[in-house]
């Protein structure tokens, strides 16, 4: 994000009046992706969430900590050499070096992570075709509402339905790395703001996503 665009926080404070108190609206961010294991036995819908404070505070942490060479981090690129790891010849001690400065970075901020996984096999014997099945769409969808949940339940602050129910001024808001997954998501947030059962639903805020030259230029996935 450059100077001229404004943060979820800063945005935040346009739209409340904040003039007779402090401010009790608490901004969340979540990043989520896709990955698998090496041996594609096990596919996974994983990322981090935490308050709009860390992620300002980690966020030029990290890009003062990519190399020249790097437009942005890709941790399955760091891991292979491939990538622009391979276009820039850069070996196996310097890509260990740098992957335990950036989780370094990550370990002193409160960023949560939040993963969901499933047997890729077992799944695929259901859900055959690669992205429009009966049962749960394709395997990104089938993960990301459980990923959703979490980055919410997690700006709540709680894992179940308060009783009585209460409304809050937290918000979190959602990002992903544009895949052909894409139009899914967005269908299924669409539904969870409008799903009564979807009760973390009262801090789902916008969603939005893009490339890995996106907020943070982060991806350890």
């Amino acid at each position: 994000m450059n100077d001229s665009v404004l943060s979820y926080a800063d945005l935040i404070r346009c739209v409340h009046d904040f003039s007779r108190g402090t401010p009790t609206v608490a901004v969340f961010r979540a990043y989520i992706d896709e990955t698998a294991n090496t041996e594609d036995t096990f596919f996974i819908v994983g990322g981090f969430v935490g308050h709009d404070d860390a992620w300002r505070s980690l966020e030029p942490k990290w890009l003062a900590a990519l190399p020249p060479y790097l437009d942005y981090f890709h941790a399955t690129d760091c891991f292979s050499g491939g990538g622009q790891f391979k276009e820039n010849h850069i070996d196996i001690p310097e890509r260990i070096q740098l992957l335990d400065a950036l989780t370094d970075l990550v370990a002193e901020h409160d960023i949560r992570l939040i993963a969901c996984r499933l047997p890729t096999t077992r799944f695929m014997a259901l859900s055959p075709k690669k992205i429009t099945n009966d049962f749960w769409r394709n395997r990104f969808v089938g993960l990301f509402p459980d990923v959703v949940r979490m980055a919410c339940q997690y700006a709540i602050g709680s894992v179940s339905p308060p009783d009585p129910p209460k409304t809050t001024d937290h918000i979190c808001h959602i990002w992903w790395e544009e895949n052909q997954y894409t139009v899914g998501a967005v269908e299924f947030i669409t539904e969870a703001r409008k799903n009564p059962a979807f009760w973390w639903n009262i801090v789902l805020g916008t969603h939005a996503y893009g490339n890995k030259k996106g907020p943070a230029k982060i991806d350890l996935l």
